[in-house]
């Protein structure tokens, strides 16, 4: 179902690549849910991150693309055992970087990310920001009228030494699509969805992005 979930993260983007750099502003949110069994009881973790963004992109015809990406997420994490839930303040700064290459209606690209998160638990005030590393790949494709993007996102591993590149290993994958749609004027909208493919947890992300071209 995730599998067929994941191709409906697509990205439709009217006429916007044609030798332009744009500049977004977004309002960012996203969340995961994990479930799991300690010595016999069941406990269930939620994350649910609201923030802003700042990004900027590159398109050149025939020339090299590129993106940065900057964002700061706050929020909490609900941890809930049996019937008593507890809340924690949890923040997250993520940045990510792509760079790709124009061939012909085709635009593949390579890239990273680095997300530093801190939970503040009641008995850990001073918990250290944990480090996750993270690589991505993914294509633009310029039609007549439109243009499609997918983007994988490939996490390491949760003891944060080797990033994997395994692309059929779910347990750290996320799959992403949006939409980018230049106005009459210099303005631009924008929106990306992403999803976590792991088969134990589940996690959603969205961003809504104004920007201008120039």
């Amino acid at each position: 179902m995730k599998r067929l979930l994941g191709l409906v993260l697509v990205l439709l983007s009217v006429c916007v690549l044609a030798d332009e750099r744009i500049i977004f502003g977004s309002l960012e949110r996203e969340s995961e849910t994990e479930e799991f069994n300690t010595l016999g009881v069941d406990i269930e973790e939620t994350d649910t991150l609201h923030g802003f963004g700042a990004q900027w992109f590159k398109f050149r015809d025939e020339g090299i693309y590129q993106r940065e990406r900057f964002t700061v997420l706050t929020g909490d994490r609900q941890a809930c055992l049996l019937e008593t839930c507890n809340s924690f303040d949890t923040r997250k700064v993520i940045y990510s970087q792509e760079v790709g290459i124009e061939i012909g209606q085709w635009i593949p690209f390579v890239g990273m990310s680095l997300a530093l998160s801190k939970v503040e638990f009641e008995t850990d005030t001073d918990s250290e920001f944990e480090l996750t590393k993270g690589l991505i790949a993914g294509t633009w494709l310029k039609l007549d009228t439109f243009v499609l993007r997918v983007a994988v996102l490939n996490f390491n591993d949760k003891d944060n030494r080797v990033i994997s590149t395994t692309f059929d290993d779910e347990d750290n994958r996320t799959i992403s699509g949006g939409l980018l749609f230049q106005m009459d004027n210099n303005f631009v909208l924008g929106a990306e969805i992403g999803m976590l493919l792991d088969s134990k947890e589940d996690g959603f992300s969205f961003s809504l992005q104004i920007g201008r071209s120039f």
